[in-house]
């Protein structure tokens, strides 16, 4: 039986114990990325029901991550031409974002995070401002939506076989639909919340310099073919869901979407590897990258080896 699936943040450790390389990832990432991307069948991005078995085809496991860093940080990390050990220094260690590793309701499946950046720690004289990241690991078919602005960051993360394309297990009663589902587990949580997914609060983010990015598959976990492009109908009941909550998001200019190719299930412990950037999102705050500047502060945004997001102010 495969692993339950797994929420969780990732938390701040003044000592990081040292990460021993997969020497059989390292050895695969040598090859091109479209190589390893190959299509050759893929399960959904799904987590566990719970209190039924595991479906081999359609389980697979996920990492909602969050840190604050303040005194024993280094400024905004920056990453080099190796994304990999980017996102291996990125992350040290992680503890659970909820105290289940899955859920008997469908919508408890559904994650989210608001920081607002004035409700960090500021500068002391005996220490430094306080950084902030949020992200995503092991994608596999997923959609995680961040919003970014000056004020802070909204950070999602919805199922595949929960939200887009819901396994029978998830369904309440036989007769549900997929679009009751969808308004269930993404449109209701964005406009009224949910146990584990704030909902959107235009008050705590929105601002001139507001944007908006969705990270998605670039096909269903069904690989349809060449018509099969993923969910986007869907995608565009969130933009439109969205905009009515953050009026500034109704201008489509403020959007991008990010597409990214999920692994096949062959390859899938690269996602796994600490020196893999598949299937990995993260977000970085700093309100003192450069201390003597006039620009202060810096976020960015990366989305497997592509930086989508960057901003100084």
């Amino acid at each position: 039986m495969q692993q339950l699936s797994l929420l969780l943040w990732l938390a701040f450790a003044v000592t990081v114990n040292s990460l021993v390389a997969d020497v059989k990832s390292a050895r695969l990432f040598r090859r091109s990325t479209a190589q390893l991307l190959k299509r050759e069948g893929r399960s959904a991005c799904a987590p566990t029901f719970s209190g039924v078995e595991a479906r081999d085809m359609r389980n697979e496991e996920l990492v909602l991550i969050q840190r604050n860093v303040s005194a024993f940080a280094k400024r905004m990390e920056l990453p080099g031409a190796r994304m990999g050990f980017f996102y291996r220094d990125e992350i040290p260690g992680w503890t659970p974002i909820v105290p289940h590793e899955s859920a008997a309701v469908a919508q408890d499946m559904s994650t989210a995070t608001m920081q607002e950046f004035s409700k960090l720690k500021p500068a002391t004289e005996k220490e430094a401002a306080e950084q902030y990241s949020t992200g995503t690991a092991e994608l596999k078919g997923c959609t995680t939506m961040y919003i970014i602005s000056h004020k802070g960051v909204y950070a999602t993360h919805w199922w595949e076989n929960v939200s887009f394309d819901p396994d029978k297990e998830w369904k309440p009663k036989t007769t549900t639909t997929t679009a009751e589902m969808f308004q269930d587990t993404v449109i209701d949580v964005l406009e009224k919340g949910g146990n584990y997914h704030p909902r959107l609060d235009a008050t705590l983010i929105e601002d001139d310099y507001i944007k908006a990015y969705l990270i998605v598959p670039d096909q269903t976990w069904r690989e349809a073919g060449p018509s099969d492009n993923g969910y986007p109908d869907l995608w565009d009941k969130i933009k439109i869901t969205v905009g009515k909550l953050v009026p500034r998001l109704q201008d489509e200019a403020r959007w991008t979407t990010v597409k990214y190719t999920p692994v096949g299930d062959k390859y899938k412990y690269l996602l796994k590897s600490p020196y893999s950037s598949l299937g990995k999102n993260i977000f970085k705050y700093d309100p003192q990258h450069t201390p003597k500047a006039e620009k202060k502060h810096m976020s960015a945004l990366w989305v497997e080896e592509k930086q989508v997001h960057l901003d100084t102010w």
